[in-house]
C-alpha cells in the first residue's frame, strides 16, 4: 500500500522546480525498502518504483532420527530476498516429547544473502513421531519450516527374544 498526496509540478521553461513529499508503505511490508523515482519524465506524472524484500528460513535437514535422550544439532539459515536485510527474531516450537533451542534469538542477513544459525534437538525418553518448527520473525511477517523428529525404541534390533525362557519352559537350544 503507498500513500503520498498527489503533487504537480510546472517548472518554468529551462527552470527547475523541486518539491518534497513523504511515501508512507503500510506496516504489512516484509521489511527492507527500496524506493526510486523515475527522474526522466519531462511532463506527465513521476514514475514511483517500490521494490519490498522478504526472507525465508529453510534448514538442512528435513527428518532426524535420535536414540532416547540424545541430541543433534541442526544447521538452518534466514535467506534475504533482496532487499531484505532486517533483524530476524528466531524460535523453535517442539512437539511432544522433544524440546529444541536456537543457538543466537535474532539475526540480519545481508540484502541478498543468508546467514546460518543452528537448531539444538533433544530427544526424551519416550519414542515416537514428532516435529520440531524453526521460526523467524519479523515485523508481522512469519516464515518457518518443519523437522521431522523420530525418537527410536529403546529396544536394539538385533534382540531375540525367546518364549519360555522366564519359566524355563524353554526347550534346549542346538544348531
Amino acid at each position: 500500500n503507498l500513500d503520498c498526496p498527489e503533487q504537480v509540478f510546472t517548472p518554468a521553461p529551462g527552470g527547475i522546480e523541486s518539491a518534497q513529499f513523504d511515501v508512507v508503505l503500510a506496516p504489512s511490508t516484509a521489511g527492507g525498502t527500496w524506493l526510486g523515482l523515475d527522474s526522466t519524465a519531462s511532463t506527465g506524472p513521476v514514475d514511483v518504483f517500490v521494490e519490498i524484500g522478504d526472507f525465508d528460513v529453510s534448514c538442512t535437514e528435513s527428518a532426524v532420527t535420535l536414540a532416547p535422550n540424545t541430541s543433534t544439532t541442526v544447521t538452518c539459515h534466514v535467506d534475504s530476498v533482496a532487499p531484505f536485510a532486517a533483524a530476524t527474531s528466531l524460535s523453535c516450537t517442539p512437539s511432544g516429547g522433544v524440546q529444541c533451542s536456537t543457538d543466537t534469538p535474532t539475526t540480519a542477513p545481508p540484502s541478498g544473502g543468508s546467514v546460518a544459525f543452528d537448531v539444538d534437538i533433544d530427544a526424551g525418553s519416550s519414542s515416537g513421531s514428532f516435529f520440531v518448527e524453526v521460526a523467524g520473525e519479523h515485523d508481522t511477517v512469519f516464515r518457518f519450516v518443519a523437522i521431522d523428529v523420530t525418537v527410536e525404541d529403546e529396544t536394539p534390533s538385533d534382540v531375540i527374544f525367546i518364549d519360555g525362557f522366564e519359566d524355563g519352559t524353554m526347550d534346549q537350544w542346538s544348531e
